[in-house]
């Protein structure tokens, strides 16, 4: 079993195909190849004892027994843990999805509003040059009033202060002097 201490690696020699038996377990178990190791020595350690002390072979059994079922909680756990790990992993993916999504539809609304917000204000600016053209064409039209009006006000000052009734007698005058004589009659037809 790994330990939180530090030990020293050091490589030991066994046949390639024990090797390949030793990598297919470990990986069947779901161990590493330490793990994997220190079962074994275990389990030669087991052996010897058995050999060694043949009167104490059923307390060996008890004992291998209770290590052989704190190995299968140990691996039952090592699965539950894998298990949970990969439940974890696929919930998280389907909320990173989610959100991945979220945040495409929230960009892409945000690149729309951009877009209408370009729109409005191209929409702003040809308004707001119409009605400059409009307020410059109102300015043009107000002068081109201020001056009528002048002119007309100018107009009725200059005939208010026209004498008529001296118009008139100049008239007169004038007309006398001309004297124009009628035109003789044309003689009727005698018959």
């Amino acid at each position: 079993m790994e330990t939180k201490e530090k030990t020293a690696v050091k490589s030991t020699r066994a046949r390639v195909s024990t090797i390949s038996k030793f990598d297919k377990l470990a990986e069947d178990f779901n161990l590493t190849q330490a793990d994997l190791y220190d079962i074994a020595v275990d389990a030669a350690e087991i052996k010897l004892l058995k050999e060694k002390v043949p009167g104490r072979v059923d307390e060996i059994d008890a004992l291998e027994t209770t290590l052989t079922q704190i190995r299968k909680f140990y691996y039952s756990s090592i699965e539950m843990a894998a298990l949970a790990k990969s439940t974890a992993e696929k919930e998280l993916r389907v909320e990173i999805d989610i959100k991945t999504r979220t945040i495409a539809d929230l960009q892409q609304q945000q690149d729309e509003m951009k877009a209408r917000l370009e729109e409005l204000e191209q929409e702003n600016k040809v308004l707001l040059d119409e009605k400059a053209k409009l307020e410059n064409e109102a300015k043009t039209l107000n002068a081109v009033i201020a001056d009528k009006e002048a002119l007309l006000t100018a107009m009725k000052k200059s005939a208010a202060t026209v004498d008529v009734a001296a118009t008139v007698e100049e008239l007169k005058k004038v007309i006398a002097t001309m004297r124009i004589e009628p035109e003789p009659a044309e003689p009727e037809n005698k018959k």
